[in-house]
C-alpha cells in the first residue's frame, strides 16, 4: 500500500482574551459560584479530616490564592463566602 503525503495542519486563530467579553453581572455570578464551590470543599474536608484539619486545609489554599491573585482577591471572596455562609 502506497502512503499518501499529508497536507499541513494550519493553525487556527484562538479567541486571546482580548477578543471575549465577559459582562460585569457575569463576573460577579462566577465569583458567587467560586465563593459557594470553596463552602463545599471546606464543607467536605471538614467532614474527612474534622474541624482542625479542614482549617489547616482552608489556610494553605487561601495562601495559595493570594499569591496567585493578589491579597484584594482572598479578600473578596472570603466576604463572598461569610456573605453565603
Amino acid at each position: 500500500m502506497k502512503s499518501q503525503k499529508r497536507e499541513k495542519a494550519v493553525p487556527t486563530e484562538r479567541l486571546a482574551p482580548s477578543n471575549v467579553t465577559i459582562s460585569p453581572e457575569t463576573i460577579e455570578h462566577m465569583r458567587d459560584c467560586e465563593a459557594r464551590e470553596w463552602i463545599q470543599r471546606f464543607k467536605k474536608k471538614k467532614d474527612e479530616r474534622g474541624f482542625g484539619g479542614a482549617k489547616e486545609w482552608w489556610d494553605d489554599m487561601s495562601e495559595k490564592i493570594r499569591k496567585t491573585r493578589g491579597e484584594k482577591a482572598i479578600q473578596d471572596l472570603r466576604n463572598r463566602m461569610n456573605k453565603f455562609r
